[in-house]
């Protein structure tokens, strides 16, 4: 397969293969991020979920301020939406952020340190134990590595510093009694290039990991959250494949978790653009596949026109954000190809 088909040849093989089953043939996931109202509003987009993906993450449906918008008044009914969705499609259903330091309720600036524990670990536990056998994976901790320059390995956060560093660990085993069969994950960003930010934050990573295996935590995977950016952001595969060596000898599964791609380059021509995204996808992908411990790869969304980045990272020029396999038609797009491209050329799980 080429990312320089021809639009229309790029349309019939999208419609005549699913990436969910181009993944399963090596023995991978793919899946998506979504949200419950889109999936609920627009069919053709509900739809083109369903067909493409056979893993289905809810976007902010499990986020703690909709989960237990009061203290101790848990909500669910988004999250079992969506996992409704997922089991009705044959997808598997992944929760994300249990323990993250943004999208908290209001109420949570009221914790002490005497109560702060017990409210974390009952968050963890009321909703892991709600979808108890039915969730393939949770993302249990979020983000909690800090930056380059902080001269701190973790970052500063409420529960930081309300219960101490041992609220990772802690939080890890509440989710293990709550599910021993979930798939538990620490997921961070900035894993992927050969930057300063990227070469700190992996030793970083790598060190909080090791911990957590000397100390016996149960955990099950690291997540990568795996937000690329064109425009020649530096890049090492040497760098990256020991990184994810060195998690996989530890014991643990690695998950692509929130992929996407900004754009950072000069490219303002439709098929310019797409190409730099899909390069970019490919030559990311084509390292972090060829291991082995690799079990799924999730976008962060899956089509253009529900894409966070339209807000979040807009282009200069106007012209709509282009950075998942289909775009806001709803038309396969050369990362589509991309990705096809790089389940074709990994290796069997």
């Amino acid at each position: 397969m080429s990312n320089a088909l021809q639009p229309h040849l790029k349309a019939v093989f999208a419609a005549e293969n699913r990436l969910r089953d181009l993944a399963a043939e090596k023995g991978l996931i793919y899946g998506c991020a979504a949200t419950q109202d889109f999936l609920q509003s627009d069919p053709q987009f509900a739809q083109l979920v369903a067909d493409q993906c056979g893993l289905l993450v809810p976007e902010n449906a499990l986020n703690w301020k909709y989960a237990e918008p009061s203290s101790g008044q848990f909500d669910f009914h988004l999250g079992d939406w969506m996992m409704n969705f997922a089991k009705e499609h044959a997808m598997k259903f992944g929760g994300a952020s249990l323990v993250w330091n943004q999208a908290q309720p209001p109420w949570i600036s009221s914790l002490t340190q005497q109560n702060a524990r017990q409210v974390m670990l009952d968050r963890v536990t009321r909703t892991i134990s709600h979808y108890r056998g039915r969730a393939f994976s949770w993302a249990v901790v979020n983000e909690a590595t800090a930056f380059r320059g902080t001269g701190a390995d973790l970052k500063d956060t409420p529960f930081l510093h309300l219960v101490g560093p041992d609220y990772i660990p802690a939080s890890f085993r509440a989710a293990a009694e709550a599910d021993p069969a979930a798939l538990l994950i620490y997921n961070e960003n900035r894993l992927e290039y050969d930057d300063p930010d990227g070469n700190y934050r992996r030793a970083t990573v790598l060190k909080l990991l090791k911990g957590f295996i000397a100390n016996k935590v149960p955990i099950g995977a690291l997540g990568i959250q795996s937000h690329l950016r064109t425009g020649g952001a530096p890049f090492s595969g040497s760098k990256l494949k020991d990184f994810l060596g060195r998690v996989s000898d530890l014991g643990l599964k690695i998950v692509v978790s929130e992929l996407d791609v900004t754009e950072k380059g000069p490219e303002t021509k439709l098929a310019d653009r797409d190409q730099a995204v899909a390069q970019e996808i490919d030559r990311y992908l084509g390292v972090v596949l060829q291991e082995k411990s690799v079990v799924y790869v999730v976008t962060w969304g899956l089509t253009a026109r529900y894409s966070w980045l339209t807000n979040y990272a807009p282009r200069p020029d106007g012209q709509h954000v282009r950075p998942l396999p289909y775009d806001s038609d709803l038309r396969p797009t050369q990362a589509w190809q991309a990705l096809a491209t790089a389940f074709e050329r990994a290796p069997q799980r």
